[in-house]
């Protein structure tokens, strides 16, 4: 190894020996349950055109840690809206399940991404015609964002993503794709993050 790639190794190994030293990071095995209200707008496309709607829902969820960085997440999804910009209503229950990735930072904020997947069930009045099913499908959903832990066992957490989903208000060729911010907070029953 020539000199030069010996002194670039040390001053990277100098560089990151504090951050790591000091890294904020999640106790393994904790457990934390979590509260999520979301702001989205989606554009449906379907056979003859497209259309868009912006809705808030809530989402609850109970995540696992199974290292310091890897986190495993179910989302209860939960969503009521008027659809369509008429007077038809719809709703959603489902279920997601996320992973995530937490990067291990000196400050008191700890950057994420993630991925996952999901099922809804569909009701209400645009819902009720004789083609349209009653599941749609979430695949896939993208994720990023950063939490601000504090005294431990407390979270804000910030959110931005991308989900696609099939069968889209259960209309077996409609499709849809959802840009969405999160905002909500963690509270860790389990372990938490440490420095």
């Amino acid at each position: 190894m020539s000199l030069k790639a010996r002194l670039i190794s040390i001053f990277a190994l100098a560089l990151v020996m504090p951050l790591s030293a000091h890294a904020m990071l999640a106790e393994p095995r904790s457990l934390e349950v979590n509260g999520f209200f979301t702001f989205s707008h989606t554009s449906v496309s379907f056979d003859g055109g497209s259309e868009g709607s912006t809705l808030i829902d809530i989402e609850p969820a109970l995540g696992y840690f199974f290292t310091p960085s890897w986190e495993v997440l179910g989302k209860l999804v939960l969503i009521n809206d008027s659809g369509f910009g008429d007077d038809s209503s719809e709703s959603h229950i489902g279920l997601t399940a996320d992973v995530f990735y937490h990067f291990a930072t000196e400050g008191s904020m700890v950057p994420f991404v993630g991925a996952g997947l999901g099922i809804l069930t569909n009701g209400g009045d645009v819902n009720d015609g004789p083609n349209e099913g009653d599941t749609s499908l979430i695949a896939p959903e993208l994720f990023a964002g950063v939490r601000f832990p504090f005294k431990e066992i407390v979270s804000i957490n910030l959110t931005a993503g991308y989900r696609h989903t099939t069968s889209y208000l259960g209309f077996d060729d409609v499709s849809a794709n959802e840009f969405f911010l999160m905002g909500g907070f963690s509270f860790f029953f389990r372990g938490g993050f440490t420095q």
